[in-house]
């Protein structure tokens, strides 16, 4: 029973490094993202009728390593989980799947249908959305909303995991008049993608000129801003309240 213990918590242990890990990438990359983007690029003036489209993780949620933890002690089968996650080529698949920029959702369904008796999906996706909002950004949001305009989520989440994070945080989500994420219809079509901002544009019917996009990916601003859409890269909640003079 110690030694079932041990190897027990090893295996959490494992789980938080590897978590933490790729949280630190991820704050890497975006920060040296962030010095190659040009200070001075000019933003649509903000009028009554500016409407805020904002992306969710990075800027509204961010990852929280240690509810991941706990949502890996609930996983069933955890430690033939475990023993399955840290082989190489899983790592080595993962990784090469998220620098393609994979919805997550979507490799969390890939790696259920490959391991079927893991019984992973429901686990997975909680693990993935093991999120917290950020305080600051949600304030932004909801001076924004008092000051009358409307606000909008655009975010690559798939639909299960939009639908786990709004029964989680029903109040923070009251807060937006539409949102839109990826869906397995159309294979998780995704920012930078042009077609995932033309959606969003179907679907609400939207004027490009009245909008103001907030991302933490440099390439989604990027794709934004040369379909005519006012875009910021968001750093942190005080430099978009600077960049938005509220």
């Amino acid at each position: 029973m110690k030694n079932l213990i041990k190897i027990s918590n090893l295996l959490y242990i494992k789980l938080a490094f590897l978590t933490i890990i790729l949280y630190g990438m991820n704050i890497i990359y975006t920060k040296r993202l962030y010095r190659k983007y040009p200070k001075d690029t000019p933003m649509a003036e903000v009028t009554k009728d500016t409407i805020f489209v904002f992306d969710l993780h990075g800027v509204l949620f961010k990852l929280n390593p240690i509810e991941v933890v706990k949502e890996a002690i609930k996983v069933p089968h955890k430690f033939k989980l475990f023993s399955i996650i840290f082989y190489p080529h899983v790592i080595a698949n993962a990784i090469s799947s998220l620098y393609k920029g994979t919805v997550a959702e979507k490799i969390v369904i890939n790696v259920d249908k490959k391991f079927p008796n893991l019984e992973f999906i429901s686990s997975g996706l909680n693990i993935l959305n093991a999120q917290s909002p950020i305080k600051q950004s949600i304030d932004i949001v909801s001076d924004l909303k008092k000051a009358g305009h409307k606000v909008y989520i655009l975010s690559n989440i798939g639909e299960h995991s939009l639908d786990i994070l709004k029964n989680k945080y029903p109040e923070i989500f009251s807060h937006f008049d539409g949102i839109m994420g990826t869906t397995p219809e159309d294979d998780y079509i995704q920012k930078p993608n042009p077609i995932a901002f033309e959606k969003y544009l179907v679907k609400f019917g939207h004027e490009k000129s009245k909008l103001i996009f907030i991302d933490d990916q440099m390439k989604n601003v990027i794709s934004a801003r040369n379909m005519g859409i006012s875009s910021i890269l968001f750093t942190t909640p005080y430099n978009l309240r600077r960049q938005l003079s509220i």
